[in-house]
């Protein structure tokens, strides 16, 4: 099968949610189908439709928060491809979709562009696309789970050594961006009492000096830094956090699903993206206030209890993922 993957597919920041979506995504499909990689940022080039137009492929998949823009530009990209047979399918990763769904006059104009199926990891996305007669259907995100896995006692020491952490240290973990959006002044109040608090930061959307200080103040490590290796630095850990608000991310957080990978137990706040594939219990707690946030952590350190969450992520391997897509390209192309 030929697929053209439209998306962000630059170098940097390879932290982003959505990017890192469409990167492991395309990674996986390669190894079964031929993959054109055309790049959204620079897909409005004479160049880049002569390639769509030299790969005839059988799907054109976009990956994006589903704007108005991305809708338009997958169907075009399907005018230039193959006489324009190919089959469109779109990915709405992002909670931005949910408004532009609310907006009458951004909804008549999805509908005229209408690719052939659209996926999403929220429920309430497959809903109101049923409403509009979509052709849609749900698709989680996935995790590595060959590189995101427990490791040994000994194992942790060893990294703790390497990444100068004290072994004695109870370690709460997040990864993801210093921005008011990721509610982490919350972290300063487990900071402490042989806690560390440590932030993996990227700077994809900039970075907040002033959550930075304030967190560094109460004694946080904030390492401003992209991870080849974050696996690494998941397997020193103790529990990993997601404290973000709500709808202001990818509905599916691949922190989550990593950090659970490697059967760390978890405290975040409710994303359904990740409420609607996973159950609370055996080291997952979802918090509805900075207050259960403060408790789930505070908890799970005096009795965490059994730990299993990695249980709960074995059946969304990307492996298995793309699997599930396959089948849905395959029901496309045969309809």
């Amino acid at each position: 099968m030929r697929i053209c993957i439209l998306g962000d597919f630059d170098d940097s920041n390879l932290n982003e949610g959505i990017k890192n979506v469409t990167n492991l995504i395309s990674r996986e499909l390669a190894y079964e189908h031929e993959i054109l990689e055309l790049n959204i940022m620079k897909a409005y080039t004479p160049q880049a439709w002569k390639q769509v137009g030299a790969f005839k492929p059988h799907v054109i998949h976009c990956f994006s928060c589903a704007t108005l823009k991305s809708f338009f530009l997958l169907r075009y990209a399907s005018f230039k491809s193959r006489n324009g047979n190919a089959k469109t399918v779109m990915s709405a990763l992002h909670p931005y979709f949910l408004e532009l769904l609310d907006n009458p006059v951004a909804r008549r104009m999805i509908s005229s562009v209408k690719p052939h199926l659209t996926l999403s990891q929220s429920p309430r996305v497959v809903e109101k696309l049923n409403e509009l007669r979509f052709n849609c259907a749900l698709l989680p995100n996935g995790v590595n789970v060959e590189r995101f896995a427990p490791v040994s006692d000994g194992v942790k020491r060893t990294l703790r050594a390497k990444y100068g952490i004290s072994e004695d240290n109870y370690v709460v973990l997040h990864v993801g961006h210093l921005s008011p959006r990721r509610n982490l002044q919350v972290l300063s109040e487990v900071q402490g009492d042989n806690t560390q608090v440590i932030v993996v930061a990227s700077t994809h959307h900039g970075l907040d000096s002033n959550i930075r200080n304030e967190l560094v103040t109460w004694g946080c490590k904030i390492w401003q830094r992209y991870c080849p290796h974050i696996e690494e630095v998941y397997a020193l850990s103790n529990c990993y956090v997601f404290p973000a608000i709500s709808g202001l991310m990818i509905f599916s957080p691949l922190s989550v699903l990593e950090a659970m990978s490697c059967n760390l137990p978890v405290i975040t706040t409710r994303h359904e993206g990740l409420t609607s594939m996973l159950k609370e219990g055996q080291g997952l707690k979802f918090a509805d206030s900075n207050k259960g946030i403060v408790e789930g952590i505070s908890d799970i350190k005096a009795d965490g209890g059994k730990i299993n969450t990695r249980e709960q992520v074995l059946p969304y391997s990307w492996k298995k993922v793309v699997q599930q897509l396959e089948t849905f390209y395959e029901k496309l192309l045969n309809t």
